[in-house]
């Protein structure tokens, strides 16, 4: 018997879909004989299921028979294929698309979001689960309904703030510790870390994705539902002060991220996506950046076009060079550099100003906009409301520099220890560990040089001088940081580092900065930047907040303004 060839797909609207027949269940025969054909995408809609599962081990070892020819596939696709009985049209990435033909994958990838959106459901095959985990499968339904009514009813009585919600610990209780830990590990599977899982998943609607473990599924609306439960269970943890582990959440959460966006209508953006995206896992590095693609609202894949004959360098470089020339906020991108645990990349595969979108984000970045008696305005604007915002005229890129204009505002005098508690009790103890000498003394502002450490410390995100003992009261008790105000410290503070400049200006940096280091206005930054010096360039080591010098004040001082701009180089 040949072994399977596939032909050029017919024009660039068609797919490939894979028919199974209808089996026995006492089926001896161990090869699987499969129909594959082609089908305008169009014509397809809902007439058809889309596969999503991990792929594991990427060797191809398996025999099935497709189109009467050998066809040979991995252990976790055989897994499914073997245990579907029922005759059914399904879409299959390892199958459907030619996986060695770098040219099909490239025409493909821009079709996945709309081959999952028009598949008639979605189903997420986990593999096979023990007793104990069917147990707990059996029972997520449930939990899922009873998290459902206290969501609608604490929005009735809480004026739609869930975040003031009573916490309903009860509930918890009603489930023992071994529903928790068979919860722990469903949540804990390596499909929920899988970069294409946020695209497959949520291309459609939650109730037509279907998670099949073992013998048992469930929608995932329901497993999304049974993550505010178990958000509510960590947090009872927290509460408690108890040592027991944490359920890992992280994962379900970026997920229902993405959901809310397109609930809420609002513009999905492609640098958003990535920051969500980081850390997760992907067979193919550069399927980061094309997975994010398909579910980008501000950027497509019109603009970047997907193509696996690039290295995963210049993938990431294209990404960010179409930000720096292409939309309206071009610097954002540079706020996603130097955000993880890795070392700064100049000298390596990619120049500093290109965010590695293939590590976890251990900080996260600053808001460009907040909420203000309901109106919503940048949070910072170190220029002021001129045209000096605009940046894209200031910004030049050759190979792998990045020319930009702007002001050097200080040097780093010292810098402390990289704060890396997240609970809420050590917000008190990081502002008495940093606060100076003379904490009554004036800060150049006119405030207290304490109430400036409390401010930059959050960097100016939630602090308000008349709320300033309720947000000392909050920040101290045992509450579950979900529901405090200090939200902003666990959210913007984790793995930073306070410091001073040699003048004195108070800063929340990267923690890559160090002593020595430059911070400087760029035109067309919304926030600083942290640099240090390399020869005769610069190496971009992350964004900062300088507490007075984030409103439009840096062209309003004496020691700065237009006379003292520059062009920099950055590596």
């Amino acid at each position: 018997m040949s072994v399977f060839k596939y032909r050029p797909l017919g024009t660039s609207t068609t797919i490939r879909l894979v028919r199974f027949p209808r089996r026995a269940t006492n089926h001896a025969d161990a090869k699987l004989h499969l129909t594959l054909y082609e089908e305008e995408l169009a014509k397809a809609s809902k007439s058809y299921y889309a596969l999503s599962y991990v792929w594991g081990n990427t060797d191809r070892t398996h025999k099935i028979i497709v189109n009467g020819q050998e066809f040979y596939v991995t252990s976790s696709l055989m897994f499914f294929l073997t245990r579907t009985r029922e005759a059914a049209v399904f879409w299959i990435d390892a199958i459907c698309i030619n996986q060695d033909d770098l040219d099909e994958k490239s025409q493909q990838i821009p079709r996945m979001k709309e081959i999952y959106q028009n598949a008639r459901m979605v189903v997420a095959e986990l593999g096979s689960a023990s007793f104990s985990e069917e147990v707990v499968f059996d029972k997520m339904p449930e939990l899922s309904l009873t998290m459902l009514d206290w969501v609608e009813e604490a929005a009735k009585t809480r004026d739609n703030n869930l975040e003031n919600a009573k916490l309903p610990f009860e509930l918890i209780d009603e489930y023992d510790d071994a529903f928790w830990r068979g919860l722990s590990k469903i949540f804990d599977h390596p499909w929920w870390e899988r970069v294409w899982v946020l695209q497959e998943a949520t291309a459609g609607r939650q109730d037509r994705t279907l998670i099949q473990y073992g013998s048992k599924a469930i929608s995932l609306n329901e497993a999304i539902s049974n993550g505010v439960a178990v958000d509510i269970y960590n947090a009872k943890q927290i509460q408690e002060g108890s040592h027991r582990s944490q359920i890992p959440l992280q994962n379900i959460q970026k997920m229902a991220m993405i959901y809310k966006w397109r609930q809420d209508g609002t513009t999905i953006p492609l640098l958003g996506v990535l920051e969500v995206m980081s850390g997760l896992q992907a067979t193919d590095t550069r399927d980061l950046v094309f997975a994010a693609l398909n579910i980008a609202s501000d950027i497509g894949i019109s603009e970047i076009q997907p193509t696996y004959k690039m290295s995963v360098a210049e993938v990431f470089r294209n990404v960010a060079v179409h930000h720096l020339l292409h939309t309206a906020d071009p610097l954002r991108v540079l706020s996603h550099c130097g955000n993880t645990l890795e070392p700064l990349n100049s000298g390596s595969e990619w120049p500093s100003w290109v965010p590695p979108w293939q590590h976890e984000f251990v900080t996260r970045i600053l808001p460009r906009v907040v909420t203000k008696d309901g109106i919503k305005c940048p949070s910072y604007n170190p220029f002021g409301l001129t045209e000096h915002l605009a940046g894209k005229d200031c910004i030049e890129v050759e190979g792998d520099s990045l020319k930009l204009h702007g002001i050097c505002i200080d040097s780093l005098h010292s810098v402390s220890n990289i704060i890396v508690e997240k609970a809420s009790t050590h917000y008190d103890q990081t502002i008495s560990n940093w606060l100076p000498e003379d904490p009554d003394n004036f800060y150049f502002t006119g405030e207290t040089k304490h109430q400036a450490v409390r401010r930059t410390v959050v960097a100016d995100l939630s602090y308000s001088p008349d709320r300033e003992e309720e947000l000392r009261g909050n920040i101290s008790s045992t509450l579950p940081v979900t529901v405090i105000d200090s939200l902003q410290f666990a959210k913007y503070t984790q793995m930073r580092r306070l410091a001073y400049t040699k003048n004195g200006y108070m800063a929340l940096v990267s923690h890559h900065a160090r002593e020595g280091d430059f911070v400087y206005a760029l035109y067309g930054g919304h926030v600083l930047y942290v640099l240090r010096p390399k020869d005769d360039n610069f190496v971009l080591v992350g964004e900062c907040y300088v507490h007075g010098l984030m409103d439009g004040e840096i062209l309003q001082m004496d020691q700065f303004g237009l006379d003292k701009v520059r062009k920099i180089c950055i590596v």
